[in-house]
């Protein structure tokens, strides 16, 4: 599994090789508040890779070692967070204030994020990848809220900011503040298919 970490220098493709308790890493830059940035599904992340339009809610006393598939890059040691982004509702008008956990925290080193679609549904969120599916629009679902998702080329995604405003509103929380252990993370499309048909 892979991490992508884009910046407006580079792309490299990174993976996490550790996570150490009570672990440090260098500071992260936070964003300007108002910073517009993508959120791009992307199902071969470890985890979710929050970026420059994310905000830290929590700190967790544990760090994720992102090593780079080129090996002459160095390890890059990365905190494990709750962070939060400002979702404008295109339908209502409402900011709503998205709460990712356990996620992988780049702040300013990653011009968008990366949202693991496995982590939402993992925590009871519908999310729809899936463009050829005739009973689902492409988005994330949830009693209070819709996200629909853009599609540009075969990426799927939507575009939050830092929060800026007061005129918001607490969304559910998009994944669980258990511990997520994405690397280990296996798929059983066996009891996927026994859930569907209860």
């Amino acid at each position: 599994m892979g991490v992508m970490v884009r910046s407006c220098a580079q792309v490299q493709i990174a993976r996490i090789v550790r996570i150490a308790e009570n672990g440090t890493s260098q500071p992260v830059q936070q964003p300007r508040p108002g910073t517009i940035s993508n959120n791009e599904t992307d199902s071969n992340a470890d985890t979710c890779c929050l970026g420059n339009n994310f905000v830290v809610l929590q700190y967790t006393s544990r760090t994720a070692e992102v090593y780079a598939y080129d090996p002459a890059l160095p390890v890059t040691t990365v905190p494990i967070v709750s962070g939060a982004t400002a979702y404008d509702c295109p339908y209502s008008g409402i900011t709503y204030i998205l709460v990712f956990n356990e996620a992988l925290y780049y702040g300013t080193r990653l011009d968008h994020s990366l949202i693991n679609p496995n982590q939402v549904r993992q925590f009871g969120i519908p999310l729809w990848d899936n463009p050829f599916d005739p009973n689902h629009t492409v988005g994330i679902e949830s009693l209070d809220l819709s996200v629909p998702f853009k599609t540009v080329g075969t990426k799927l995604l939507f575009e939050s900011q830092l929060l800026r405003s007061t005129n918001w509103i607490l969304a559910p929380t998009l994944t669980s503040q258990a511990k997520y252990h994405g690397i280990l993370a296996v798929l059983s499309l066996d009891r996927f298919r026994l859930k569907r048909e209860e």
